[in-house]
């Protein structure tokens, strides 16, 4: 993909139709991303899959042979969005970086920035009907040699997790509430709802890679100051 700047050329052509294969049926951007989501199970947990920091370049690539939790997300939408590998590649750049413009000082770096990016662009949005009743005042300092924000997190509170998940019908994006002053959220992930349980789908270093889980273990066995469950748009594809 020429065309794209700083593109570098980690991307697995051959692997990438097979992903589009195995949805192309379905038309469903939500459908998708549960077909896709769970076609992934078992790919292993990348370390830093991105290239780029303050001191180097910052380079475009989408590899799919692991993940970090981040990356798992950005891939998955970017697939049920597009029609051909063309358009992953062209909206998992749109999905990462601000405008599109690939630069390590555009790159959301914290999901406070990735939500309201993707929210202005119509890919996301904010589930109103959910009561998030803690809240939390950061300031997002974590990252080194990266301007420092001001944010007022508003989450769901952990107890009352059985009956937000009761309204969820469809998949949605989790992200889960950081308990440090200077983060916002440490992970995310997929909120797969089924007949009997709720499924998270996510990419864990302490797991191996992309697993799938019921919800509810992983809440337990983690410290988590909230959740925030991110509806996602039925953009025509």
């Amino acid at each position: 993909m020429k065309n794209i700047q700083n593109f570098t050329d980690e991307f697995n052509y051959e692997f990438a139709n097979e992903i589009l294969k195995d949805c192309e049926e379905e038309k469903s951007v939500c459908k998708r991303i549960d077909l896709i989501s769970k076609f992934l199970i078992g790919k292993p947990y990348r370390v830093n899959p991105i290239i780029g920091s303050f001191e180097e370049e910052e380079k475009f690539t989408l590899p799919l042979d692991g993940f970090d939790c981040v990356t798992f997300i950005e891939t998955v939408l970017s697939f049920a969005l597009s029609k051909n590998t063309t358009e992953v590649l062209e909206n998992a750049r749109k999905i990462r970086y601000l405008n599109g413009n690939i630069a390590w000082l555009t790159r959301n770096h914290y999901m406070t920035d990735w939500l309201s990016r993707n929210i202005d662009t119509g890919l996301v949005s904010y589930c109103s009907e959910l009561d998030e009743s803690v809240h939390s005042k950061r300031s997002l300092s974590v990252l080194p040699n990266y301007p420092s924000k001001d944010h007022e997190l508003k989450m769901c509170e952990i107890n009352s997790c059985a009956d937000i998940f009761k309204k969820i019908t469809t998949p949605k994006i989790l992200l889960i509430g950081s308990n440090l002053e200077n983060l916002d959220y440490f992970h995310t992930g997929f909120l797969i709802p089924t007949k009997d349980l709720y499924l998270f789908r996510h990419s864990a270093k302490s797991l191996g890679g992309v697993v799938e889980e019921n919800v509810y273990d992983f809440i337990n066995r983690n410290e988590i100051f909230g959740l925030k469950i991110i509806a996602i748009n039925e953009i025509k594809r």
